[in-house]
């Protein structure tokens, strides 16, 4: 069995079933073989399976350690191992809308929340630090030119290429599905405009898939449309 690092947890007060009475630090988990009865199972709090009897020793930082432990409600528990981190699962994408699209298109929400609405659909998925990375999913232009985040609002070059993967024949549903013009002369700042490409990007997604727009969904807390639209909502990146 490996050694612990020095650095880790130390469980206090074990019983004599050998399985620490004090957890602060330790996760219950539940069998990964299939036949396990479920009588055997404990639910562990981010969803990892592992050997039974066994206790997961929750680090701040790098792998968890697996201890083993005796039988544990008649199963025997494996050697310990270490076991890697899990990235969190992809989200599932925001429902699209008509409603929320308008809201887009009328600068409600932030520059973030635009590009996350486009991210899981191109195969982005966020890493345990938040930041979003171009998975197995993504298409090798994306995964080559931008792997992290590519900022659709706030730099011209993932606008661009944003713009040059709608389909020819979906570049008039902006018009033909809500009815939107374009923005007036004094409105054409590049904020707006690369929403407007945004919006039609996730019009064409929903095309290219057969779905239909429906017309209200869940929306976020809307917020005003900025005051400078150059400079956008709080927390908005500078626009390159």
């Amino acid at each position: 069995m490996p050694s612990e690092p020095a650095s880790m947890p130390t469980a206090r007060n074990s019983t004599s079933t050998g399985i620490p009475s004090r957890a602060e630090n330790l996760l219950e988990v539940m069998p990964i073989s299939s036949s396990t009865p479920a009588s055997n199972m404990a639910t562990c709090s981010d969803g990892i399976w592992l050997a039974p009897a066994q206790l997961a020793l929750r680090m701040p930082h790098g792998p968890r350690f697996c201890r083993s432990g005796p039988t544990w409600r008649g199963v025997r528990c494996a050697p310990g191992r270490w076991l890697p981190r899990r990235p969190p699962p992809a989200p599932d994408p925001y429902p699209l809308s008509r409603a929320l699209l308008e809201a887009v298109l009328a600068d409600r929400v932030s520059d973030r929340f635009v590009c996350e609405l486009i991210w899981p659909r191109l195969g982005y998925a966020p890493d345990g630090a938040g930041t979003w990375s171009a998975g197995p999913a993504a298409g090798d232009v994306w995964r080559e030119s931008f792997p992290i985040e590519p900022q659709f609002i706030a730099e011209r070059p993932p606008a661009v290429a944003l713009t040059r993967s709608i389909a020819k024949e979906h570049k008039q549903l902006l018009k033909e599905q809500l009815g939107f013009a374009g923005y007036r002369i004094g409105e054409l700042y590049p904020r707006r405009t690369r929403r407007a490409t945004a919006v039609n990007w996730l019009l064409a997604h929903l095309a290219e898939r057969g779905e239909p727009l429906p017309e209200t969904g869940p929306l976020p807390e809307l917020l005003q449309a900025p005051a400078d639209p150059v400079a956008g909502h709080p927390g908005d990146r500078p626009v390159q």
